[in-house]
């Protein structure tokens, strides 16, 4: 934990209340009861109170825009997994309801060398997740790659929120998916972005 804390300037002065050590914390699977103690930890990236966030009204049209030109790009992939392929266009939409990024040293932090990569909503639900080399993150890295969506599809494996698939509950409401997005990338007549 030390190790990884003094790779980050942002964590090293707060190791000790960064660590919740399995005495007091010991939640196995049901980790996200550390809320119920420590709501805290899962402040917003901006600083401001946790409050829930709304796309930017030029979001929407811009993901759908972009949708439609890509499945047309890429009909192949498009074909393959439509639902998956919507959730990771989607990444821009995602990251407007974004509050904040946990970094987890959970078990398997400790056998791979990679910490579990969370991404939540203001009700604390995930919207992605990932794994991240330990030694090669730190939390600016983290917060620049994800503004910039600068995280390839690739590194999202399994990594949508069950609420964020494209007919979770927050997922369904925030994408607002029309039966034109679903549509055969050849009878798609939608213009590009």
């Amino acid at each position: 934990m030390e190790k990884w804390a003094n790779a980050a300037e942002l964590l090293s002065e707060e190791i000790e209340w960064a660590y919740l050590n399995d005495d007091g914390f010991s939640f196995d699977p049901e980790w996200q009861r550390v809320y119920e103690i420590l709501p805290e930890i899962a402040d917003p990236m901006d600083g401001s109170n946790r409050r829930e966030r709304e796309p930017h009204e030029w979001t929407l049209p811009q993901f759908k825009a972009a949708l439609h030109s890509s499945k047309r790009k890429y009909p192949d992939e498009w074909k393959e997994n439509p639902q998956r392929y919507i959730e990771n266009e989607a990444t821009r939409v995602q990251q407007n309801v974004t509050v904040a990024y946990i970094l987890i040293a959970d078990q398997e932090a400790f056998q791979t060398d990679h910490l579990r990569l969370l991404y939540v909503d203001y009700k604390l639900n995930i919207i992605r997740e990932s794994r991240v080399e330990a030694d090669d993150t730190t939390p600016t890295d983290v917060i620049m790659d994800w503004d910039q969506a600068g995280m390839s599809p690739d590194s999202w494996e399994q990594s949508i929120g069950e609420k964020y698939r494209v007919d979770g509950e927050s997922g369904a409401p925030l994408y607002q998916l029309a039966e034109e997005d679903w549509a055969d990338p050849k009878n798609d007549d939608s213009e590009d972005a």
